[in-house]
């Protein structure tokens, strides 16, 4: 957010500001501007609403499902990471957490593109065009190439949206 005189406005759980040098994450994904060298941008909730971004990051703790990093600053302040539908572009079932996953920005990108995959077992499936770079980290964060699930059971990630994932990039 920006004032009137192009200050920076906090909003912890909405808005970051980073320097223009370091990598695009969330500004990647949601609106994004230059501000003073600084990129400026906020998470976007669309088309899924706040509501469902929140349950399914806490459902996650806040930790990528596919890498089991941790997507929030030390201090608790701070948040990074997605959540995709299991269906993309997401497709509303019940609005449960299982309609969804929270991952890392990088990961969202390779799911949304076909790159990896969620296996009827709950197992990370990799496309064979995913490039050398993504898969060496992969096998690093994920050595089991399993994905990390949500302590409830009912939030698990719905294996037929997943499976309609994988027919639609042919896995």
């Amino acid at each position: 957010l920006v004032d009137d005189d192009l200050a920076l406005i906090s909003a912890p759980d909405l808005e970051f500001a980073q320097s223009a040098t370091t990598p695009l994450s969330v500004a990647a994904e949601g609106q994004a501007g230059f501000i003073a060298g600084h990129v400026v941008g906020g998470l976007r909730h669309d088309p899924q609403g706040p509501g469902f971004f929140y349950s399914v990051a806490e459902a996650y703790d806040w930790r990528c499902a596919i890498s089991g990093i941790g997507q929030r600053s030390l201090d608790g302040q701070f948040h990074e990471g997605m959540v995709l539908g299991l269906e993309e572009p997401y497709v509303r079932q019940s609005g449960s957490p299982k309609d969804g996953m929270f991952v890392s920005s990088s990961f969202a990108f390779a799911y949304r593109h076909g790159l990896v995959a969620v296996g009827d077992d709950y197992d990370v499936l990799r496309h064979r065009e995913l490039p050398a770079e993504m898969r060496m980290f992969l096998e690093i964060a994920n050595p089991t190439a399993m994905l990390r699930l949500p302590g409830n059971p009912g939030y698990r990630p719905d294996l037929e949206a997943a499976g309609r994932h994988r027919r639609k990039f042919g896995y």
